[in-house]
């Protein structure tokens, strides 16, 4: 029973996401990390031309090198890019893809700790399709 819920969380998971994905309007951090992604899909290099740096001390030189946070999602955007092309639907699909995947491994991390039928409803629970849109 396990490994059918975790199916159906994921698919769940997968559909909500995506409907979010198709109705919600832009949003300002959409950008950036997009652009970022984008521009390390293009010329190899992970920086934000878009973050006016002048006066915050954190973001000083962003411009140039992207350290401002953890880069692998950006990395992961950036392959998408390069296999999709570069676009909203491209960026909020491959977050729908991470929403997937933190289900599953919630879920298979769960089941070492506890039964699995907790382990199937807690696939449910930590089933937020805003995670896939707003991270």
């Amino acid at each position: 029973m396990s490994p059918v819920a975790a199916l159906c969380a994921s698919l769940s998971q997968a559909g909500l996401g995506t409907v979010l994905a198709s109705t919600l309007l832009p949003f300002c951090d959409e950008g950036f990390y997009g652009v970022p992604a984008h521009l390390l899909s293009v010329t190899g290099t992970l920086r934000n031309p878009v973050l006016e740096s002048a006066g915050i001390p954190c973001l000083r030189g962003v411009e140039t090198a992207c350290c401002w946070m953890a880069p692998m999602g950006m990395v992961f955007q950036s392959g998408a890019f390069r296999l999709f092309g570069f676009g909203l639907p491209v960026q909020r699909e491959s977050s729908v893809v991470c929403g997937v995947g933190s289900v599953l491994f919630w879920h298979l991390a769960l089941r070492r700790l506890v039964s699995d039928r907790i382990a199937a409803l807690a696939s449910y629970i930590v089933l937020d399709p805003s995670w896939s849109v707003t991270q």
